[in-house]
């Protein structure tokens, strides 16, 4: 299954495991350079090609674009090769994702539900964070004086804080960015 833009890797017991079972959830969590792409593959295929399964009834989330190109790319490439052209293009438009995009998709198919616009739109970049600094700013303004908490956090996370003092909210949003993008 390898090619030149493949690493070759022999997955170990742990691994097969992985990739031999057929029922359930599961998550791979290791670090770069493990495998775990490759198990990934490994267990979508043997699901497909060994168990009956469509590529469009297995849902499959990663945390970034290249992950997921890189896995559809792979299953896409292994499909073909096997003569299975209808599942490598199920494969190429199906539920192989990051987990940013299947939130997405699960908001827009059950937006009226959710109480949401249709038509939303994921802000990204400057207007983002022109948002973000608007949301901290109200929340801290609005409840620095009336939420003991808040002040709880402020001494924790930043110490002294002075809201008159120049560059104070600045600091602030560093901080809660800090927080919430780890």
């Amino acid at each position: 299954m390898s090619s030149s833009s493949e690493k070759k890797y022999e997955p170990n017991k742990e691994q097969l495991g992985v990739i031999a079972k057929i029922e359930g959830e599961f998550a791979v969590l290791a670090s770069a350079g493990s495998g775990k792409t490759s198990v990934v593959v490994d267990r979508y295929l043997n699901l497909v090609l060994n168990h009956g399964c469509r590529p469009s009834d297995i849902l499959t989330v990663t945390f970034t674009k290249k992950a997921a190109a890189e896995m559809k790319t792979r299953i896409v490439r292994r499909l073909r090769r096997e003569g299975l052209s209808e599942f490598a293009q199920e494969a190429e438009t199906g539920p192989i994702q990051t987990l940013h995009s299947f939130f997405e998709r699960v908001l827009r198919e059950n937006a009226i539900i959710a109480g949401l616009d249709p038509t939303f739109e994921i802000i990204e970049g400057t207007q983002k964070s022109v948002l973000v600094r608007q949301a901290i700013r109200q929340a801290f303004q609005e409840n620095q004086d009336e939420d003991p908490y808040v002040n709880d956090f402020i001494r924790m996370y930043v110490g002294d804080f002075d809201r008159d003092r120049p560059g104070a909210y600045a600091e602030l949003e560093r901080k809660v960015k800090s927080i919430t993008e780890s």
